[in-house]
């Protein structure tokens, strides 16, 4: 399951009308087989929450499609970043950049950020972060 409930509140689902009226009608599902008591109601509740968590995930990596020029917008970014760190002459002295410290720097959550990488990418961001320093000191080594 993904970790899209930890997630900062600007990155919250994007729902489409339909999958918002959607969503209401399965919680309103939901809190009423919460009130029932016969010996189903346990069994029907697990598989609304479920089909629930289910519909979440959808959507979720549903984003990272629907979104791609926004999340392009992210990598650049992080590409700007990275060249402008591994160009930098204290670069070895301060070391490689954590995931934690460009997310801030995003204005995401690592989470997010690492799911949204592996998307675009197929890396985390950690892989991605360490691909980039490698490429960095191949082409510094070929000048």
């Amino acid at each position: 399951m993904a970790f899209f409930f930890s997630y900062s509140v600007n990155e919250a689902l994007h729902l489409s009308e339909k999958e918002e009226e959607n969503t209401i009608e399965l919680f309103l599902k939901i809190a009423q087989e919460y009130e029932s008591t016969d010996q189903h109601s346990r069994q029907i509740l697990l598989a609304q929450i479920e089909l629930l968590l289910s519909y979440c995930n959808r959507f979720y990596m549903r984003q990272f499609e629907t979104r791609k020029v926004h999340n392009n917008s992210i990598i650049d970014k992080l590409d700007h970043y990275l060249n402008n760190h591994f160009d930098a002459q204290d670069s070895l002295r301060v070391g490689i950049p954590s995931v934690e410290a460009i997310a801030e720097m995003l204005n995401v959550s690592t989470h997010y950020l690492s799911d949204l990488m592996r998307s675009m990418t197929g890396y985390n961001t950690q892989q991605y972060i360490q691909n980039r320093l490698l490429e960095s000191e191949r082409i510094s080594a070929q000048n």
